[in-house]
């Protein structure tokens, strides 16, 4: 039985329901899983009533987008009080400057293309089982693009990528404030090799309080990395397969999905954090 604590669904970008989720993990002998869409629990209710509808252990959690060394890195809160009002502030906070993002590109894009509007573009209603978000659906359905690939160039263009986000210091204390643990998500996606010391010691000094060092696109050598760096400072271990569904499925070369990681549950360190079924 596997444990997968990195899982989206069509809350935020992923193609599959909280129940498809819930129902893939019991398919794919995930045993313990982690809702975590993107600054948003809206899906929680839902994935939790189906978590214990087919027997699947979770523990509640959110990837949160902040700012750090200029760049946008991932964090992910685990056993967060979901009512608390600084942490539904800061998910409010995240979501709105990724959303502005689309909102800026779609304005500017609707100057130099007819069939791009921005009065559209406000009432539109995204098609979630697409999976992706609201501005990338829209400029699919505009037929400006078949993939993702291809509308990310526009946001490149325009110059809509950088979001204006809170500073991962700032996220992770406002995580510790509700109740929860902060995870660093896939550090092969953000850091060089030559910058993985520096880079986590900083994030440590800060509190973080875990990475994810099972993700599908690691190798073995950056995987005994992060395990080796959590074990010396008795930190969380963490193992997530970021499935979105249809949606990201395959990105250069690797799979994506629930449990791909085949990570067990004894290989994790996720102590102190509570554990539902």
């Amino acid at each position: 039985m596997f444990a997968d604590l990195h899982i989206h669904s069509y809350f935020s970008d992923g193609t599959m329901s909280p129940e498809e989720v819930a129902l893939r993990a019991k398919e794919k002998n995930v045993s313990l899983a982690s809702l975590c869409d993107h600054n948003t629990i809206a899906g929680y209710p839902r994935f939790e009533a189906a978590c214990r509808k087919n027997g699947v252990g979770f523990i509640k959690g959110v990837e949160v987008s902040a700012d750090f060394m200029g760049a946008e890195f991932h964090i992910l809160g685990y056993g967060c009080d979901f009512g608390h009002e600084g942490f539904l502030d800061m998910l409010k906070i995240s979501w709105d400057a990724k959303e502005d993002c689309s909102t800026n590109l779609i304005f500017a894009m609707s100057k130099d293309c007819p069939n791009i509007s921005m009065a559209e573009y406000e009432t539109y209603e995204r098609k979630p089982q697409r999976g992706g978000w609201k501005g990338v659906d829209y400029l699919l359905s505009k037929n400006m693009g078949s993939s993702l690939d291809d509308i990310m160039k526009f946001y490149a263009k325009y110059g809509c990528l950088d979001a204006k986000l809170i500073h991962a210091k700032e996220v992770i204390s406002i995580i510790h404030k509700a109740g929860g643990h902060a995870v660093l998500a896939h550090p092969v996606v953000k850091i060089r090799p030559e910058n993985y010391e520096s880079y986590l010691e900083e994030l440590y000094s800060f509190g973080l309080d875990g990475i994810e060092c099972f993700y599908p696109s690691q190798d073995k050598a950056a995987t005994e990395f992060f395990l080796n760096f959590c074990r010396k400072r008795d930190m969380l271990i963490t193992a997530g397969g970021d499935g979105h569904g249809d949606f990201l499925k395959y990105i250069l070369g690797f799979e994506f999905d629930i449990g791909i990681t085949k990570t067990s549950r004894e290989a994790l360190n996720i102590k102190g954090i509570r554990e539902e079924v």
